[in-house]
């Protein structure tokens, strides 16, 4: 029992622990320092929802040829020069944007480049006006069914810019096309497409 006019904790209930070790420590936040690893990165535009900024960067845009797989699910591949000739219709000269959302959550946006001719849709224009846009302003990209257009909007508030992460465009690439780079005809992507499998 507990002699509580004394005061004092009897020698049997003493831990012989210092309790001030115990204590949480004023700068207890920078006690704990972690390091979070960049393991998966997206690759298509931002949900129309969403704000986002492009890197301004040159050397954080990724030109490449690409092949969006629409079924089973979407799925995009980067395909080396040497195999375009046999994906021709499938595939799309692209530029990859390097991008972050409000979230300091990376992807790579692409923005289809025009064809041999000069010539693209104007959505794709749109889309690289965004990219463009983006750079310097907190922009939302949504498509309007009605106009068959791009709707494309600045944020009104002055928001904070983005902490980027320091990972190369060669990482953001080696990530987000991990087992997903179209090196040759024997791919299952090209057989696939030529009713081969």
């Amino acid at each position: 029992m507990i002699d509580i006019t004394e005061n004092r904790i009897p020698e049997s209930l003493s831990s012989g622990i210092d309790i001030d070790s115990l204590r949480l420590p004023t700068n207890y936040a920078s006690a704990v320092q972690v390091e979070t690893l960049l393991v998966t990165v997206r690759v298509g535009k931002p949900p129309k929802t969403t704000f986002f900024r492009t890197h301004t960067d040159q050397n954080m845009v990724f030109p490449c040829y690409l092949y969006e797989q629409k079924e089973p699910q979407q799925e995009s591949y980067i395909v080396l020069p040497s195999v375009v000739p046999i994906l021709r219709e499938h595939i799309k000269p692209t530029c990859l944007y390097t991008c972050i959302d409000r979230n300091n959550v990376v992807f790579l946006m692409p923005v289809t480049l025009p064809d041999e001719n000069g010539e693209r849709h104007s959505a794709h224009e749109e889309r690289q006006f965004a990219a463009e846009h983006a750079k310097e302003h907190w922009t939302r990209i949504s498509w309007n069914k009605n106009q068959q257009r791009y709707q494309v909007e600045k944020a009104r508030g002055s928001l904070a810019d983005p902490i980027w992460p320091n990972v190369s465009i060669d990482e953001l690439i080696e990530i987000a096309f991990r087992n997903k780079i179209i090196k040759g005809a024997d791919h299952p992507v090209v057989q696939t497409l030529q009713g081969l499998i």
